[in-house]
Parts: C-alpha cells; structure tokens; sequence
C-alpha cells in the first residue's frame, strides 16, 4: 500500500497542477503557453493514473470510481454532495453486513468485520467533476465473483430497482435497514437534481456498473414507497398484565408492563380471544404477535400487538 499512496499523492498534486493552470487560462486565454503546459500537465496525468491503475492491480486492490452529475438548473449544496459519498458507504456495508451473516438486517449497525472489509479509502478526485475513485482490497479468484463482487453487484441491482416487486425480494433477502438505507440516499440525490454514475473497476477493466439519472431515483423511491414492508414475529414476555377492556366492537384489548434492561415498559394493543374474565393484576408468561410496519419517507416503524395466549405465574 505504501506505493499506491505514494503514486496517490502524485496523482492529487497533478489534479491540483492541472486546475491551477486552468484557471489561469481563464483569466489569460490569449496565452498559448498556458495552453501547452496544461497538454502537458493532462498527460503526465493520464501516465500517473495509469500507475495508480498498475499498483492496485499488483496489489489485489478494485477500484471504484464514484461521479456525480446535476441536472440542467439543479445548484446542489454542500450537504447533499458530501451525503451522497456517505450514505452509499454505508449501503454498501450495510449490503456486505446482510451477506456475511446471512441475515436480513432490520437494524443498521453493522459488526466490526463487515465494516473492515467494506470501507473505501480515498485515491484521488477527478479534475473538471464531482467525483472520486476509491480503493477497496479484493480477493482474486480463478473462477467465479469474489464475495464483495457479489456484493457489489447486489447493491447495483437495488438501485436499478423500478417495482416494488424487485423490492420485495431484496427486501427479504437483505433486509429492511438495507432498503432504509437505499431510499435515504435515492432521496438525498434526487431531491437535489442529482445523479450518479459508479463503476467498479479491476486492473482498469469494468466490472460492474450503474447510472442513474434523477428520474431514475424517484422511480427507486416510488418503489419502495409502494411496497408494504409488514413484517410479523412471534415473541414470548414475562410481563405483569395490568389491564383488558372489552369495546363496543367486541374486540378485547390488554395492557401489560414488563421490564427490559430495568426499564419498566408498556404495550398494549388487542386480544385475540374476546371471552373469558381476566383477574388484574396478574404476573404471566404472555405470548404475543408483533406486526412491523415500516415507513421509508417518514424513516418511522410503528408495532401492533395482539396477544395470543398468556399463562399466570403462581
């Protein structure tokens, strides 16, 4: 690594070099020798990334080359420009978290490991855009994808996604952070005018790519709007059952407190049977269905409660 951040300050001086000169041509356009010096410059340039290209190659490193771009009229603030580059970070780590597991993630922490193994470093910026190629070790495998390839490759088709069935099956296969995840940096693009052009490159050869236009964002984020991310789980609570009233409607609902970390903590919701007397208070084994929904434009989780059965504790 020693030499590629060596060639990666040469590359960053000559990006400097470069946009020194061409501001310079701005104000003395008259002056040819400004003009041969930045030919000069672009070349020198063009040979250093090509070492930079030649030093990650030998050094089993992928890049990948992140460019964004605006449409007509948008004026982007800073915010969006540097969320844009974090939160796509964080996708991709949260999408190569759900494959080392083997989990869909439902919370968006992501363990030590994964986070190793995913984090970009810096190369270097494009002159004349807003962009940046960044270095990731990657394992070489004679036949096949390697898994942060797969990884790659699963995140791109996330953000191709245009139905919410697409969704769905990402969805339960990675997760409902991973897709948080993705309509937060779908919105923060979009809202803004933005797109964004990411290639995945290995010994300057594209492996893998996308472009998404900022129309193409709002369609990813209408599909995710339109699917019903309802996830349903069972759980078993030693609680205290403080509370049931039969409604007009005949539905049944309780009231029961327990105690978590020595918080004491509410929930209420329905019963599923409507029959019988319940004797308040009662310390129980209580078994509950918990419904999940989600909303990724308000980024808020609402819980139902429904309990099923619960047994006194004498």
């Amino acid at each position: 690594m020693s030499n590629l951040n060596q060639i990666t300050e040469k590359v960053m001086e000559s990006d400097a070099a470069i946009m020194r000169i061409k501001n310079l041509i701005s104000l003395y356009p008259e002056r040819t020798a400004l003009l041969l010096s930045l030919k000069s410059h672009e070349r020198f340039d063009e040979k250093i990334k090509k070492e930079y290209a030649d030093a990650a190659k030998m050094s089993r490193i992928d890049i990948c080359k992140f460019r964004l771009f605006f449409a007509e009229g948008a004026t982007p603030k800073i915010p969006s420009l540097a969320n844009a580059l974090l939160y796509f970070q964080t996708l991709y780590s949260l999408v190569v978290d759900a494959l080392v597991s083997n989990k869909p993630k439902t919370r968006s922490q992501i363990s030590a490991e994964s986070l190793e193994k995913s984090t970009f470093e810096f190369g270097y910026s494009f002159s004349g855009s807003i962009g940046f190629a960044m270095s990731l070790p990657n394992d070489r495998l004679l036949n096949g994808e390697s898994f942060l390839d797969r990884a790659i490759a699963t995140t791109f088709d996330l953000l191709k996604a245009n139905r919410s069935d697409q969704i769905a099956a990402l969805s339960k296969r990675l997760g409902s952070a991973v897709i948080k995840e993705a309509y937060r940096w779908a919105e923060t693009l979009s809202v803004s005018g933005i797109g964004a052009e990411i290639s995945w490159c290995r010994d300057e050869e594209i492996i893998n790519s996308v472009n998404i236009l900022p129309a193409e964002l709002r369609d990813l984020q209408k599909a995710i709007l339109e699917f019903s991310d309802n996830s349903i789980e069972d759980i078993t609570l030693i609680c205290r059952l403080i509370g049931s009233d039969l409604r007009e409607d005949g539905i049944r609902t309780f009231h029961l407190t327990f105690a978590d970390d020595g918080e004491v903590l509410d929930i209420r919701g329905k019963m599923a049977d409507a029959n019988g007397i319940v004797k308040l208070p009662t310390d129980c084994t209580a078994k509950l269905e918990v419904t999940t929904h989600i909303d990724y434009a308000t980024d808020t989780e609402t819980k139902e409660y429904r309990l099923l059965s619960f047994e006194a504790i004498s």
